[in-house]
């Protein structure tokens, strides 16, 4: 990708709401061109290990890029996988392992006391049946059987807005909240913080959906203190008693 292509200055104003969100998709199509880039140059190594694939039968040279493609698997679809079930011959070898969904077992407190206390941490514990079994034999690897079924919502379909490793820091929010209130752009903004945080993955439609949460929060700033005024005009009109002095102070221009 040419890194000199779709630049904007920090300032530079779109022409329309449909121009910015053009410019916020095609910086959402550069990271994933790159992070498949980057993806293809760390698995060649395992050129075996397909980024969506799981399926019975699929065989691994060795239990550690079975476990990565597990893992993989796990995050594309939109869950966490942890580990149940490890079984070792009479040499000390992996001979089967276990994989389930995190929401897999049933919660149940110890003690009573326990309970309000435990039951927010444990209740992930809610049976989901997924399970994948995998067992060595004679030098490979192999998947014995998969249960792909799940009994909760997927965050990979939507239904959690941002995984573990797409979760904007406080510090990006603070900057995001910064810059919105200066009146940047979303492009612009997004550009900034893959500058300022190089060694994160920053998502860009997930900074975008921060960016609009933060205009409609001051979008309704402005809505009240505008209906303020206006009550008041209105009181000073009605009421010769009243006198109202608009002033505009502070950094962000705010009415007082």
């Amino acid at each position: 990708m040419d890194k000199n292509m779709h630049k904007r200055s920090i300032f530079d104003v779109y022409s329309s709401e449909e121009e910015e969100i053009s410019d916020v998709n095609k910086l959402q199509e550069d990271f994933e061109s790159e992070s498949t880039l980057s993806s293809s140059s760390i698995e060649d190594s395992n050129k075996k290990c397909a980024i969506l694939g799981l399926e019975k039968g699929d065989t691994f040279e060795d239990w550690e890029l079975a476990e990565k493609q597990v893992e993989i698997y796990s995050k594309v679809v939109g869950f966490e996988v942890v580990k149940r079930r490890l079984e070792k011959n009479s040499h000390g070898e992996v001979i089967r392992r276990t994989f389930e969904c995190q929401n897999s077992g049933e919660y149940c407190a110890k003690k009573r006391a326990d309970i309000e206390e435990t039951h927010e941490r444990d209740s992930v514990k809610i049976k989901c049946p997924w399970k994948v079994n995998l067992n060595y034999n004679k030098g490979i690897i192999r998947i014995t059987s998969i249960h792909k079924e799940h009994n909760h919502p997927l965050y990979g379909n939507g239904n959690r807005n941002i995984t573990l490793d797409r979760r904007l820091n406080p510090e990006m929010l603070e900057e995001i909240e910064f810059l919105v209130n200066i009146g940047c752009g979303a492009g612009p903004i997004i550009r900034m913080l893959q500058k300022q945080f190089p060694d994160t993955t920053i998502h860009p439609k997930n900074v975008y959906n921060a960016i609009c949460l933060f205009r409609r929060d001051q979008k309704l700033m402005k809505t009240d203190a505008a209906e303020t005024y206006d009550k008041l005009m209105k009181m000073q009109r009605e009421d010769n008693g009243w006198f109202v002095e608009a002033r505009v102070e502070g950094d962000d221009n705010h009415l007082t």
